[in-house]
C-alpha cells in the first residue's frame, strides 16, 4: 500500500449516521472503528493493520518532481521529523523547456484586503496581481512554449472562481490553453510546470480563517508540491508571516529562496540533502 498521509484526505458524501445504519444492517458495527469509510481512508486501514502486526511504515526519501527551492518547504514544514529528504532534482534540468525567470520559489508581495463572500473569502488585489504576472510573462515571451503547463491554486473556492473568470477573459490563449485554476483538491495527484498560489490571507480576513489556511498543512503541501519548476506565491507577506504555522514557513522559504539546511549550487549529477530535523 503506497500513500501519503500528509496530502489531502478522501472526500465522502456519506454521513456518519448513514454509515452506522449500513453497518448495523450488515451486522458489522464492530468494524467501524477500524474500517469506517467516513473517518478512515484505505491507507489508514492498512497502516493500522500493519502497526497491529508489529510492522512500521517505510518512508520514501527520494523526491523527483519539484525544483529544490520548492521541495524545501514540505521538507521543513510538513515532513519534519524525517532525518533527510533526498531531492533528486536540480535547477538545470528545467531550463530546456521552462524560462529560468519562472524557476524556483518566489513570493510576490501584495498588500491586499480579504472580503467575505458566500461564507468564504476573496482577495481582489491578488487576482489583479496574478493577471499582471501572466500578462508580463506573455509579453516577455515566457509563455511562448505551448507545452508549458500552468496552474493557479488557492485555498478558497470563490477566489478560484473569480481568478478563473478573469484569466479566461485575457487575450493570451489563442495559441495555448489557459491555466488550470482551482482549489487544492482540484490538483491532488496532478502537477504543472509552473504554479501560482493565491493565499488570500490579508487585512480583513477573520483570524480563524487565516489560522485554518496555515493549519491545513496537508492542503498547503498539495498546493506547493504541484509545481515542478516554479512556484510563484501571490500574497501579503506580513499577514502570512504573522499568521504563523506553515504560512510563516512558506514566507521564510521564499525570502531565502531556500530553507535552512538547503545548499545552493548543486551540480547536475548530485543529489540534494535537505535536513528536516
Amino acid at each position: 500500500m503506497i500513500g501519503d498521509p500528509y496530502q489531502l484526505r478522501h472526500i465522502t458524501s456519506v454521513g456518519e449516521e448513514a454509515e452506522a445504519r449500513f453497518a448495523k444492517r450488515a451486522g458489522v458495527t464492530d468494524l467501524l472503528p477500524r474500517l469506517s469509510y467516513v473517518r478512515n481512508s484505505t491507507y489508514d486501514a492498512a497502516e493500522a493493520a500493519l502497526s497491529e502486526a508489529g510492522g512500521h511504515r517505510v518512508f520514501l526519501r527520494e523526491h523527483y518532481r519539484c525544483h529544490p527551492e520548492i521541495v524545501a518547504f514540505p521538507a521543513r514544514a510538513v515532513y519534519k521529523g524525517r532525518d533527510q529528504l533526498l531531492v533528486r532534482t536540480t535547477p538545470e534540468q528545467y531550463t530546456a523547456r521552462i524560462p529560468p525567470p519562472l524557476h524556483g520559489l518566489v513570493w510576490h508581495h501584495v498588500a491586499g484586503q480579504a472580503r467575505r463572500v458566500r461564507s468564504s473569502w476573496i482577495n481582489d488585489a491578488e487576482i489583479d496581481a496574478i493577471i499582471r504576472l501572466l500578462t508580463e510573462w506573455s509579453a516577455a515571451g515566457h509563455l511562448a512554449n505551448t507545452d508549458l503547463s500552468i496552474g493557479i491554486v488557492t485555498p478558497f473556492r470563490p477566489q478560484a472562481d473569480a481568478i478563473r473568470d478573469r484569466v479566461r477573459r485575457l487575450d493570451l490563449w489563442a495559441s495555448r490553453p489557459p491555466p488550470t485554476v482551482g482549489a487544492a483538491h482540484a490538483f491532488q495527484g496532478d502537477e504543472r510546470d509552473v504554479m501560482l498560489l493565491s493565499s488570500v490571507v490579508a487585512l480583513g480576513i477573520w483570524p480563524g480563517s487565516a489560522s485554518w489556511v496555515s493549519g491545513e498543512v496537508n492542503l498547503l503541501n498539495v498546493a506547493v508540491t504541484r509545481a515542478r519548476a516554479g512556484l510563484h506565491v501571490v500574497g501579503d507577506e506580513g499577514a502570512c508571516r504573522e499568521t504563523g504555522g506553515a504560512l510563516r514557513d512558506l514566507v521564510a522559504c521564499a525570502r531565502l529562496r531556500a530553507c535552512d539546511g538547503v545548499a545552493n549550487g548543486v551540480g547536475p549529477d548530485t543529489s540534494l540533502a535537505v535536513s528536516t530535523g
